[in-house]
């Protein structure tokens, strides 16, 4: 009759009934409890106690016998005392405002009325002060966050999400004692003054319910779970391609990660601020969205948190007008929540500007943090040599080998006395694991460095000269560690059917994102390098120390393996502040060449000369990544300000 199931009453369910000693109250003594505890729960109608003396009165119950038989003998089997007490003055509704004027933001309805007739406190977290024209009495309470708060995080969506995840921890909300906290976003945020009981059921069953908190279902659009829901959000432009693709992997390497995980709405959320299980969930979230260097928007990890943790909330079917005045979901905030990766940056102008002029660049900064840095050269030695790094690879990254070929090793010695050309196919490449430039590219036995024919008298002297190579004295230690070897591996050629060397990919990564994309075209003839953005749009600017950039030489078209770059140079980059990771492709197949922590050992700087000030920025400051590595700031209108930022929640 009631239309309720076992979740939304957990507290009624017991067999037997409640504090029943005999048989011939055992049935009744259920039906009240469970008939007592739902009806509580709905929201609307006449108080707890009236329905409560309606059906102890049906059943010639006194109160008292009620009420012990309902509360004696177990908690689970009615409202705990804190649900009972439950008055609308215990609950507080958060929202906020995050933004760089009062223009650019929502409006915050006036509460004034609700909350001086029925109790209910109101905060609204900002970061921007009151003038003359906002400052009215309209019933909310405003914490103002600081500027050093402010400076905690670089996007304007953390600063935003924190009063809706973190809000209960708020010294000031703390104080106020809330038993049921509401968020709802600003444009949404106006209770209905004229249905406080309904607010005073969904307060009373959060409270006595195994959830502790409600939410809004996410509808249809898209399907359940997280991958599902960062498609669409991608689609509609609300969440950058690469950092949605980027949540999707780091869900994945979750080792209970769910894919069909319900994603819900949070632009309302009500929830027990003393509720432990809330509090760590909420908490799990926040060590994760915090770091900035994923997907912006909360619903796909709150989704996995939840999933993770064993929660389903209470849902709360729809919104209507019974509770919130303002319920256009079609009104979803500033701009419809449609935000670019610049957008969502605190200041862009100021972290573009500061970076361009960063007095530690790029060069200083690896001097500093990596050269000259004994901590963690082993991985670096190991990785950093150019056979070593294969073995690697093979061993510990096995979940990359699908995605990409190592070249064949055809022979290696350390004794180059016993290096003759027998051994060897008539295509191959000659190299040194512990050095750079010591490279011999051989073609149908034709040394495609001079054109000439191989010769093994030229060959053995060439190679002693690479083993007398101490790489690591000019700065880049790891190399002074390497075991000099001279070896002999697969020919990788050109997908033009030429027979030439391939294009040679360096991909730059910064802090587990990569930056630059600098592909070497023509290595051995007439040279010339271009360098893309990480999603290979072409930037103008050079970084090599023989200037072999040429802007006005056309663009080369994007692999198709370009994603697989993406991700793999990533990932073989983990717990490094940069590294480099070399690639080329044949045929469409994927095929490793080298890792390097120090490209052109520190010596090369990029141009414009500010990009090396800019690079250094991204080093020291990680979370600047994402909006600094698109270089649209390398246009015409190179220091025009970006657009507007907005409210974002």
């Amino acid at each position: 009759m009631l239309g309720l199931n076992s979740e939304e009453s957990p507290n009624c369910t017991l067999s037997g009934g409640c504090a029943a000693n005999d048989n011939k109250t055992k049935k009744n003594a259920k039906e009240i409890s469970d008939r007592f505890c739902a009806l509580c729960k709905l929201p609307g109608g006449s108080t707890c106690q009236a329905r409560l003396d309606r059906f102890k009165n049906k059943f010639s119950y006194t109160h008292e016998t009620a009420i012990t038989k309902l509360m004696s003998d177990h908690e689970a089997c009615a409202f705990t005392t804190s649900a009972m007490e439950f008055k609308t003055n215990d609950m507080c509704f958060i929202t906020a405002n995050i933004g760089r004027s009062w223009d650019v933001v929502d409006n915050v309805p006036s509460v004034k009325e609700f909350s001086s007739r029925h109790g209910s406190k109101f905060f609204f977290f900002s970061n921007l002060e009151m003038d003359n024209d906002n400052d009215h009495d309209d019933g909310w309470n405003r914490i103002v966050f600081s500027d050093q708060e402010m400076e905690r995080y670089n996007r304007w969506t953390t600063h935003a999400k924190w009063p809706k995840f973190m809000g209960w921890k708020h010294p000031t909300i703390r104080s106020a004692a809330c038993k049921v906290i509401v968020w709802c976003d600003a444009y949404l945020c106006n209770p209905n003054i004229q249905n406080p009981n309904e607010w005073l059921g969904i307060g009373r069953r959060i409270l006595s319910s195994n959830a502790g908190f409600m939410q809004l279902s996410q509808p249809g659009k898209g399907g359940r779970g997280p991958e599902n829901e960062i498609a669409v959000l991608t689609k509609s432009g609300k969440l950058d391609e690469y950092l949605g693709n980027k949540t999707i992997d780091w869900l994945r390497s979750q080792p209970d990660y769910n894919e069909k995980s319900t994603v819900y709405k949070t632009a309302v959320m009500i929830y027990d601020p003393d509720n432990k299980k809330i509090q760590r969930v909420m908490e799990r979230f926040w060590s994760v969205y915090s770091e900035e260097n994923l997907g912006w928007r909360d619903q796909p990890f709150w989704s996995y948190f939840l999933s993770s943790e064993k929660l389903e909330p209470l849902i709360l079917k729809k919104l209507t007008e019974s509770l919130f005045l303002t319920v256009d979901m079609k009104r979803r905030g500033f701009g419809d929540h449609t935000y670019t990766i610049r957008d969502i940056a605190m200041d862009s102008t100021k972290i573009l500007q500061t970076a361009k002029t960063f007095n530690v660049p790029w060069t200083e900064w690896m001097k500093s943090n990596v050269f000259n840095q004994k901590s963690g050269q082993e991985l670096m030695t190991k990785l950093a040599d150019k056979l070593l790094v294969k073995e690697w690879l093979s061993t510990k990254k096995q979940n990359l080998l699908s995605k990409m070929k190592i070249p064949k090793t055809y022979w290696n010695t350390t004794d180059i006395d016993t290096f003759t050309l027998e051994n060897l196919p008539s295509s191959y490449v000659l190299k040194s694991n512990h050095a750079s430039g010591t490279v011999i590219p051989v073609k149908n036995n034709i040394d495609l460095t001079t054109n000439k024919r191989i010769e093994e008298k030229y060959v053995k002297r060439k190679a002693k000269e690479w083993m007398g190579i101490v790489w690591g004295e000019w700065g880049e230690l790891w190399y002074t560690k390497i075991k000099p070897q001279i070896f002999a591996e697969e020919f990788i050629e050109m997908n033009d059917g030429s027979g030439g060397v391939p294009i040679d990919y360096k991909l730059h990564v910064f802090h587990q994102q990569a930056v630059i994309v600098q592909a070497c075209v023509s290595r051995y003839s007439n040279q010339v390098h271009h360098f893309y953005n990480h999603n290979f749009e072409r930037i103008d600017i050079g970084w090599h120390r023989h200037n072999y950039h040429n802007a006005s030489s056309p663009s080369i078209p994007r692999p198709a393996v370009f994603d697989d770059m993406i991700y793999i140079a990533e990932e073989v980059s983990e717990n490094f502040p940069y590294v480099r990771v070399d690639f080329y492709e044949k045929y469409g197949a994927l095929y490793f060449s080298e890792i390097t922590f120090g490209h052109d050992a520190g010596k090369s700087k990029p141009t414009p000369s500010y990009i090396n000030n800019v690079l250094g920025y991204m080093l020291a400051h990680k979370e600047s990544i994402p909006m600094l590595r698109n270089f649209s700031y390398l246009s015409e209108t190179r220091d025009k300000p970006p657009e507007e930022d907005h409210e974002l929640n």
